[in-house]
């Protein structure tokens, strides 16, 4: 199955736009060896083109902006908050000196930053795409959705949704929740997260994906709602999560395991280097790793 990806590399003179049907599920390997080795790498597997694609069919993407030291990246391929973080973490010693910011709004964050024209639509977004789990039934819960009851209390449930398709459900998903048994855990920290009040008919929205389109589309779905929307800070939806909070050891655990798993994809991506070498990702790893602290956060371009 495609898992396209397109990526913009710039140094503030000339500009390339570059496109692959199936780069999207390893980007995070192609540009965790720092900026040389990604665009060497980028530019092997991925053909250039003329123009950016429709953001609903890319999976990944990304900004390397040289002039800048700007690198933008959104992926729907890491496998959660904590993975996430620890990329960037790991990013922060391979990519030193650089501002390291995720594409909220996908190819569309990535065509404004470069300044090349973003890509015409001529397909509508499809129909929202999701599940209300049942609290026995929680292995493929990847969004939070909470709802403010008219006592005050308020109500959370398991979703299943194709990447962030809770935004665009519409008022349409109260019925649904109202019919739905809340859950009161998650096996799982979730990838996205949506709080409804619906007596004041306003939403808390974050995610670790992109949701392209949102920023006119929200109005559309959900109308006359307001969402304040929080990137990827998860605290501001108005509950305690209930799921294992993410590590920066569990992520950098992950990180470790997609490097060995893609030990053998090119020698670009990692130096060709031993691990025992310090400029090597193991090495990196490890320093992440004694840095310690928090999972960092990703800010957006906006």
């Amino acid at each position: 199955m495609a898992e396209r990806a397109q990526c913009v590399i710039t140094d503030g003179r000339q500009t390339e736009i570059l496109y692959t049907v199936w780069g999207a599920g390893a980007l995070d390997i192609d540009l965790i060896a720092g900026p040389d080795a990604a665009c060497r790498q980028i530019r092997r597997l991925y053909d250039p083109t003329e123009e950016l694609r429709e953001p609903v069919w890319i999976e990944a993407g990304a900004l390397i902006d040289t002039s800048r030291r700007l690198l933008a990246v959104f992926s729907w391929h890491l496998s959660g908050y904590a993975h996430r973080a620890a990329w960037k973490a790991v990013l922060g010693q391979t990519w030193p000196g650089w501002d390291l910011r995720w594409a909220y709004a996908g190819v569309d964050d990535i065509a404004t930053a470069a300044g090349v024209p973003a890509a015409a639509s001529d397909h509508p977004r499809p129909e929202a795409a999701l599940a209300v789990l049942d609290p026995a039934d929680l292995d493929d819960a990847d969004s939070l959705v909470t709802v403010t009851q008219p006592d005050g209390s308020i109500r959370a449930y398991g979703i299943w949704s194709d990447t962030t398709d809770v935004f665009w459900a519409g008022p349409e998903l109260l019925d649904r929740l109202s019919a739905a048994t809340p859950v009161t855990v998650l096996p799982d920290f979730p990838k996205t997260g949506l709080h409804l009040d619906p007596a004041s008919r306003s939403a808390v929205g974050w995610t670790t994906l992109e949701a392209s389109g949102l920023a006119g589309g929200w109005s559309r779905c959900w109308p006359g709602w307001r969402l304040d929307f929080q990137e990827d800070r998860y605290d501001a939806q108005p509950v305690a999560i209930p799921a294992p909070p993410p590590t920066l050891d569990s992520g950098l655990a992950v990180v470790a395991r997609r490097l060995t798993g893609f030990r053998n994809s090119a020698e670009a991506a990692y130096h060709s280097r031993s691990p025992a070498d310090p400029q090597s990702i193991e090495a990196a790893i490890r320093r992440a790793h004694l840095a310690g602290g928090e999972p960092p956060r990703w800010p957006g371009l906006r």
